[in-house]
């Protein structure tokens, strides 16, 4: 099986149901509907295959007896795929003995209802399988969280201390050793640190913050993130172009919607071309939600370290000479899902690359209502 596509999030959940009966398919779809879920039948077992290879669901409710394939081996297909073993299922079967139930649990179901069920009983399980999948998640990305603040710690952090207490060292010796060089490099060392530190919580408090969404105007914004970043962009020489024009105001929170392009950007000044030369951008991509891009001169990047670009402490320049600890584009990732959109690289070895991001119009409808555009505020670079 290929890799399942995600769903569409839904308010409380997408349920798949398996059951060759067309009489229990319905019930299941009237109850489940009038409670909210999001609700998709399937009569076979290759049939509910193909529906979650196009949409992955949140929640699978199986019958076991159905013809060409039988729920067991529907399930155990599901466990041994690496993008569907997290799905809950739960058995719906008229089998009620012991055996029966014990290869539903032994194929990997997480419960078993016998029919004929009650209507309540059932909603209420897979509210709580829901709700122990979900705080399932939530553990499994704060221990990738803290499996990335440990390697940071161990590797990124290790380098610039050795560095500041040599030096520092060095310095007590005598007056002679308290040079401007050293004393350049002990605050480098410092500012390094503070940096890292400053990434690693503002990497956290994303995580676990919830915006408060408001009108942003784009236009404003990503005028203001060129000039609070114009020292550095002289330093390198670097031209950064704006498309002229009225930009969209989009829905976000926009500290967060500033961090998006203060990375994005430096970033193409780090690995732009020699002098960088960046193109920043706007088109309605699909159709539905604009498009924001940064477009450099840069080397490109190979298909793989495509792949890996938007990874936590990923550095995928390791023979430039520039720093990094491979969080700013992972910090753009985590931004703009939490706002509800989607990031985009294009890029090809000697062609430069555009990375982008969406986010939603904003509602005009509800807009006459809304406070006033939100004040962007310079974020933390990393």
């Amino acid at each position: 099986m290929r890799r399942a596509k995600q769903s569409r999030p839904k308010e409380l959940g997408d349920v798949l149901v398996v059951d060759d009966t067309l009489a229990n398919l319905r019930l299941l779809i009237n109850l489940l509907s009038a409670y909210g879920y999001n609700v998709r039948p399937a009569q076979s077992g290759p049939l509910a295959l193909a529906a979650i290879e196009a949409s992955r669901p949140d929640i699978i409710l199986l019958d076991i007896n159905m013809p060409e394939m039988n729920g067991y081996e529907v399930c155990r297909r599901l466990k041994a795929d690496e993008s569907t073993r997290d799905i809950p299922v739960i058995f719906v079967s008229a089998l009620d003995d012991t055996e029966s139930k014990l290869e539903a649990f032994s194929s990997g179901g997480v419960d078993y209802i016998s029919k004929p069920f009650q209507l309540e009983e059932v909603s209420i399980r897979i509210k709580t399988h829901l709700t122990i999948r979900r705080l399932q998640d939530g553990l499994e990305e704060r221990n990738r969280d803290l499996a990335a603040f440990d390697r940071s710690v161990a590797h990124d952090l290790r380098s610039p201390l050795t560095a500041l207490l040599g030096i520092s060292e060095l310095m007590t010796m005598g007056a002679e050793h308290r040079s401007d060089e050293n004393v350049a490099a002990v605050l480098e060392a410092a500012n390094r640190m503070r940096s890292i530190i400053d990434s690693l919580l503002l990497f956290a408090q994303i995580g676990n913050a919830t915006a408060e969404m408001a009108p942003v105007d784009m236009g404003a914004l990503v005028h203001k993130v060129r000039n609070g970043l114009k020292l550095e962009i002289q330093q390198r020489q670097a031209e950064v172009t704006i498309e002229p024009g009225e930009w969209p105001v989009v829905a976000g929170h926009a500290p967060w919607v500033e961090q998006i392009w203060v990375n994005y950007l430096t970033n193409a000044l780090k690995y732009g071309g020699a002098p960088p030369r960046v193109a920043l951008a706007w088109d309605m991509g699909d159709g539905t939600d604009p498009r924001f891009m940064v477009r450099d001169n840069g080397p490109g990047l190979t298909p793989d370290q495509r792949d890996l670009v938007f990874d936590e402490f990923r550095r995928l320049h390791s023979t430039r000479a520039e720093e990094g600890h491979g969080l700013g584009l992972s910090i753009v990732k985590r931004v703009v899902e939490k706002l509800g959109g989607v990031v985009g690289l294009e890029s090809e070895p000697g062609r430069g690359s555009q990375f982008s991001f969406t986010l939603k119009l904003l509602d005009t409808q509800s807009s006459a209502d809304s406070r006033e555009l939100s004040a962007p505020t310079m974020a933390l670079r990393s």
